[in-house]
């Protein structure tokens, strides 16, 4: 029988899962989210984070699922643990990922939905910050 892969997808040896293990797995899941799926793809992403660990790229996508699942806690604990593998936050001057202002926009809606007014003006504040400009005609 021929090798279709998936055995080598289950062997993810003493290291947990490489690199390109643990990006089919995240875009199965970014998959099924847009399919709906959005149970299947938290537990897609619940066995990336228990089999690669808790890196940022996983972290992330549970912390987007969590959030459009209406998990509004479990997203601001994800957002936060990034914060803690990251180490301390940089502020720098200047462009940031789109990464770096999605998160702050996540900040700002968990925040203003968990009725947090100060924390979500100041995440509002800090998002709008790193908005790129845009020129209106």
């Amino acid at each position: 029988m021929p090798d279709s892969g998936a055995i080598a997808l289950l062997d993810t040896g003493p290291d947990g899962l490489t690199r390109r293990q643990q990006d089919f797995m995240l875009l199965m899941a970014h998959v099924m989210a847009t399919q709906g799926r959005l149970d299947e793809a938290a537990t897609m992403i619940d066995a990336v984070l228990r089999l690669k660990g808790p890196g940022e790229d996983a972290l992330f996508a549970a912390a987007v699922l969590d959030f459009a699942r209406g998990h509004v806690r479990h997203c601001r604990d994800r957002l936060a643990e990034i914060r803690r593998v990251e180490g301390t936050r940089t502020r720098r001057r200047g462009a940031r990922t789109a990464r770096q202002r999605a998160r702050l926009y996540l900040e700002a809606r968990c925040a203003y939905e968990l009725g947090l007014s100060e924390e979500a003006d100041a995440a509002l504040s800090a998002y709008m910050a790193a908005a790129p400009a845009v020129e209106l005609d």
